[in-house]
């Protein structure tokens, strides 16, 4: 199974965000669930019982993904989409230190993670990544 966890710092987007998530979740047969803490993304990331998982985060300002470069070594075990809230240079450097798999920046972005963001899903469930066993140890 697929999850995709969504960090994001402005609550005005949650409609747009359930609404786009609820009909990847019904096409796809994902898990989705927005966070709005970085605590609460941490949780979720280092108890993952999911083959698959893509976070995406919407980052307000350097400040917050500074808080998330610190976490480093647990965003690196998972597929990151960022959107930036614009192209400042400092904020593309320090978003490329997270490894993401796709950053764009505000000006449109929210269409183009939502294209990636489809796209990965359903290159997983084609790949057969997620079937049962896949990555189990034991086998």
């Amino acid at each position: 199974m697929v999850r995709t966890i969504v960090y994001a710092h402005n609550r005005s987007q949650e409609d747009d965000l359930v609404a786009h998530f609820s009909s990847l979740d019904m096409n796809y047969g994902c898990t989705s669930i927005i966070l709005w803490s970085l605590g609460e993304l941490l949780n979720s990331l280092r108890y993952s019982l999911f083959d698959e998982t893509i976070v995406v985060i919407f980052v307000r300002d350097s400040a917050m993904l500074l808080d998330i470069i610190d976490e480093v070594a647990i965003m690196k075990r998972f597929k990151l989409l960022i959107l930036l809230p614009n192209d400042d240079q400092e904020l593309l450097r320090l978003g490329h230190r997270l490894y993401p798999r796709f950053m764009t920046v505000k000006d449109g972005g929210d269409t183009e993670i939502r294209e990636v963001l489809s796209t990965m899903v359903q290159n997983i469930m084609k790949s057969g990544a997620t079937k049962e066993g896949k990555y189990n140890d034991t086998q």
